[in-house]
């Protein structure tokens, strides 16, 4: 349990006694036991490295009554900039997402697509077989949306979590050294009657379910599957 992610195991073996047939001590033309001495033929070693799985969740704003917000080369605005150098060195087992997320106005009304990005961040393919989005009180979810039905979102009775299976046959592949694997999600909201003036309306989603090799998994290297149902923030401290 305390060994770290590409960490190499590496295992030694050898001869430590030797004996002829009437087990009297003998010499070795070549090697002396119990002793490491390298290229000895006594002697020899083997190893494993540890791989680790580990998928991360971003959420960011693309689209606001239908206008995509992209700069002038066509990119989202809102979109991660992913800095892998913490992984390659090593160092971390997150990589760095820089992105803003400063409020960004709207009316009653608005509709707001939020794309939610998975990544896998660790050595091992895997799926996010579940993604839930818990929704603020004044964030609708937009039931007659084409994007919803896209991604198959199923709404709980209070119409405040959405989930989706939309992923799980999605493989993200490990971590290539280089960059990571991911795959998106889209969900569409409406800012609804009441909302109060200047409140920031805090939407916040989470990988429910991992599943790799075939089943389930809370083997996540950081992180706990399906956390946030009892962290949730009360609706007077969403904001």
């Amino acid at each position: 349990e305390k060994a770290t992610s590409n960490r190499v195991l590496v295992n030694y073996a050898q001869i430590s006694d030797d004996s002829d047939e009437n087990g009297k001590p003998i010499e070795d033309v070549d090697s002396t036991p119990d002793e490491w001495i390298d290229e000895e033929d006594d002697q020899d070693i083997e190893r494993i490295r540890l791989q680790c799985f580990d998928l991360s969740l971003r959420k960011f704003i693309t689209a606001i009554n239908g206008i995509e917000l992209k700069d002038g080369n066509g990119k989202y605005t809102r979109e991660p900039v992913v800095d892998v150098s913490n992984l390659v060195k090593g160092t971390d087992t997150t990589a760095v997402y820089n992105h803003t997320k400063k409020p960004l106005a709207v009316q009653v009304g608005d509709k707001v697509v939020y794309t939610i990005r998975v990544y896998n961040e660790g050595d091992i393919d895997g799926f996010a077989s579940e993604v839930k989005d818990y929704l603020p009180p004044y964030l609708k979810y937009i039931q007659d949306s084409e994007i919803n039905s896209q991604y198959a979102w199923q709404i709980s009775e209070d119409g405040r979590i959405v989930t989706t299976s939309y992923l799980a046959n999605t493989k993200l592949s490990g971590f290539d050294g280089t960059k990571l694997d991911y795959a998106d999600l889209k969900i569409e909201c409406m800012v609804a009657n009441g909302a109060p003036l200047k409140e920031n309306q805090t939407n916040i989603a989470e990988i429910s379910e991992y599943t790799y090799n075939g089943g389930t998994t809370d083997k996540d290297i950081d992180s706990i599957p399906d956390n946030m149902d009892d962290k949730i923030p009360t609706d007077e401290k969403l904001p």
